[in-house]
């Protein structure tokens, strides 16, 4: 669902403005926008099977509230969103409509550029995974953070992360899939300094624990490198680093699987925005106890034409599992879009994308093309 997204996300974070020029739910220093997407879809491959695929229409409807509250040094701001999607009533799809899924998210920043400060981000949803289609997946997770400023110049940052992630169904809350529950749980930390006003040097680094039923995996990484803007119009991120990843105390990565790299540029162009980024790293994919990847991202969002627009997304990525499931996949996506923003507060789209995987074991072997058309109303 993603088609143009991130457009319509850049659109509805701005502030929804009745004819007065005031936000239209909004008291002093707070503000509430919500907003529905509507929109009739069409994959040719719901269960991202690898023969014998099965395409459906559905219909999807998505309520979102967005809520912000804004105080002299402290910040306050809460995002939920549900999201339906039904298959065509009668049809034997119809049982598999996506009835639970939604997310909340919340972030607290208190005691904004004081010497000492104070963040939390808290998140909850639940979703049918991409790689477990068939399935419902729950996940959480709370990051507190300290921030100390001893200089106007240097920021320490000192956090840590708890969450949990189960996987039921299919299509249901009422059982545990065979894939069992994961919590995980680590400190971070990072280290920056400003040397130019929009540049900054960082170090950081994370070590995370993740338990699972007859399991018990460490992921530890350790990276530096600078972010800022090099002109008005372009900013860049360079990090490299080494990572380490151990399940039940054997080591999982090798060589040059431990290098990782972080590297990013965004351009805001005439009419538009663009970006391009590498990313090599490692991470818990769930369905195994680690996956490591590269994987290269492209986007273009344009505005040439005043109220419409269009986007390009496309991304690659080569993915080697490693743990109870082994195998190396190769996954290539492809997301155009269209927008027409038909008033302040009315967006007409139309998009869609084609998702690729090739795996070395034939079974999660799949492509899957999208098409949607809809709209956005915010109040």
């Amino acid at each position: 669902m993603l088609g143009p997204a991130i457009m319509l996300a850049t659109w509805l974070a701005a502030p929804v403005q009745a004819d007065d020029g005031r936000h239209v739910i909004e008291t002093a220093g707070s503000a509430v926008v919500p907003s529905v997407d509507v929109d009739a879809g069409y994959h040719s491959n719901i269960w991202h099977a690898p023969t014998g695929a099965v395409g459906a229409p559905h219909l999807h409807i998505g309520p979102s509230l967005d809520a912000q509250l804004r105080r002299e040094d402290w910040s306050l701001d809460l995002d939920a969103d549900y999201d339906l999607r039904l298959y065509t009533p009668g049809s034997a799809l119809f049982q598999h409509s996506r009835w639970l899924d939604g997310a909340v998210q919340l972030d607290l920043d208190a005691r904004e550029g004081r010497p000492v400060g104070f963040e939390l981000n808290a998140d909850a949803q639940v979703d049918d995974p991409q790689e477990v289609p068939a399935h419902t997946r729950l996940r959480g997770a709370l990051d507190p953070t300290a921030v100390f400023r001893p200089a106007s110049a240097i920021e320490l940052r000192l956090g840590g992360t708890i969450g949990g992630e189960e996987h039921r169904g299919p299509y249901d809350l009422s059982s545990t899939s065979a894939l069992g529950p994961r919590l995980e749980l680590g400190p971070t930390w990072e280290a920056k300094w400003r040397f130019f006003p929009r540049t900054a040097v960082i170090i950081q680094g994370g070590y995370l624990l993740n338990q699972r039923v007859g399991s018990t995996g460490t992921l530890f990484d350790i990276m530096g490198g600078a972010r800022g803007r090099l002109t008005p119009r372009l900013s860049a991120e360079l990090l490299a680093g080494y990572g380490s990843a151990r399940i039940n105390g054997v080591p999982l990565l090798g060589g040059v699987q431990r290098l990782l790299i972080h590297a990013r540029i965004d351009a805001d162009l005439r009419t538009g925005q663009a970006s391009l980024a590498y990313r090599k790293d490692h991470a818990d994919p769930h369905i195994t106890e680690l996956v490591s990847f590269h994987r290269v991202e492209g986007r273009v969002a344009m505005q040439p034409w005043g109220r419409l627009g269009w986007e390009l997304a496309a991304s690659g990525a080569g993915e080697v599992y490693l743990g109870t499931v082994t195998r190396a996949d190769l996954v290539a996506k492809v997301q155009p879009g269209l927008t027409w923003l038909a008033s302040p507060r009315v967006a007409l789209n139309a998009g869609g994308g084609w998702v690729m995987r090739a795996s070395s074991d034939p079974s999660a072997s799949f492509s899957d093309l999208e098409l949607r058309a809809g709209g956005t109303v915010r109040w």
